[in-house]
């Protein structure tokens, strides 16, 4: 082991009582803190962003097509099969939206009818406790294409977790989709395309672009939901920003520390270097002691950092409105490389911290000792 780094660990280690190793402790659990936070934070961030993507996409199209006119696609097998053939498109398939007002007994609300392929009634959650329907019961429908009411019996409740879903959304059978807008049979107004990569939805949205032509409008999940996705990726870099922030002031507490063992350690420093101990030999020593404080201080933040998101994903630590944000609980997910990335800026702003003090130690002469005792 060098003498460098031997006697880093001496001086760290040293049962001395001084302001010194107490700005070392000071600065080891600021770290820590600091690393902490920003884990946990990054994870939180995450962690929403997925669950409203999740949710979107387990709810919406990948790519949605519709005419340019707004109006029914008659060939929509034919566009179909040319779409399956298409790179990256998994499955096509045909839907129609509907707005309407849905009633039960003295109850009425706005509803958006969604055509499915199944053939069971599903009203939204949070839909079916403003009318005050259960399953079995029948509420009357009013669509734009059909201003006389309709009776249809509600067969089950739809529950996606997002409350702009679950507030409006009424699932219906595409004969009954039909019957309810005055149709002799079911004619599809959008084609929904799931994609094996839903990371390349925007070069593929291109490619159905250039196969359809003008006469159909294209639009992919990212670019449907590009404010929301924009505006979750501003609070992550805002957050990061503001616990940076904290960590650099805790990171500064390694400069007091380093300074104070410094001035303490003036006498040993002279002794040192008339020994023959060159300046590099002596900023290396407080450069280790720096890092040895940070990477001390570093991973007990990520240890407490990763602590923190499992009991908060274990316990279900952050509930939020539903009502705002569309999703009741928030969790934590980690990521390897955001956390190795906050890994290495931390340690990196330690050195730099380190750097000064460092400095400093290699500037002290001999001559300087005896002038000071």
């Amino acid at each position: 082991m060098r003498f460098e780094l031997k006697l880093a660990l001496r001086y760290l280690l040293a049962r001395k009582k001084t302001l010194a190793r107490f700005t070392a402790a000071a600065a080891v659990a600021g770290i820590a803190a600091g690393v902490a936070s920003l884990v946990a934070a990054d994870a939180l961030s995450r962690g929403f962003a997925d669950e409203m993507r999740d949710k979107i996409l387990a709810n919406s199209a990948h790519i949605s097509v519709t005419a340019a006119n707004a109006g029914p696609i008659t060939d929509s097998a034919l566009l179909s099969k040319r779409l399956k053939n298409l790179e990256n498109v998994a499955e096509v398939e045909t839907a129609a939206l509907e707005h309407s007002v849905v009633s039960f007994e003295s109850a009425t609300s706005y509803a958006l009818l969604s055509a499915v392929g199944g053939d069971r009634v599903l009203v939204g959650k949070q839909l079916a406790e403003r009318l005050g329907v259960v399953p079995g019961e029948k509420i009357e429908v009013v669509t734009l294409g059909n201003q006389s009411p309709v009776r249809i019996t509600v067969d089950g409740i739809l529950e996606t977790g997002l409350q702009d879903f679950d507030t409006t959304r009424i699932d219906v059978p595409r004969d009954k989709f039909a019957a309810l807008n005055r149709e002799m049979y079911f004619t599809p107004r959008t084609l929904n395309l799931k994609l094996n990569d839903i990371y390349k939805s925007p070069e593929t949205s291109a490619v159905v672009r250039g196969a359809l032509g003008s006469g159909f409008r294209v639009s992919d999940w990212q670019e449907s939901n590009r404010p929301l996705f924009a505006a979750l990726s501003l609070e992550r870099r805002v957050i990061a920003a503001i616990i940076a922030l904290i960590f650099l002031i805790a990171a500064l507490n390694v400069t007091t520390t380093l300074a104070l063992l410094v001035n303490e350690r003036r006498f040993d420093i002279g002794v040192l270097r008339a020994c023959g101990a060159s300046s590099r030999s002596l900023i290396a020593v407080f450069l280790i002691e720096g890092a040895l404080l940070g990477v001390v201080g570093i991973v007990a933040g990520t240890l407490l950092g990763l602590a923190a998101c499992a009991l908060g994903n274990y316990f279900r630590l952050v509930s939020i409105s539903p009502e705002v944000y569309s999703l009741n609980y928030v969790p934590f997910h980690p990521n390897g490389i955001s956390i190795v990335f906050i890994i290495v800026c931390a340690f990196l702003a330690v050195l730099v911290a380190s750097l000064f003090p460092a400095m400093r130690a290699g500037r002290v002469t001999p001559a300087d000792n005896l002038r000071a005792h």
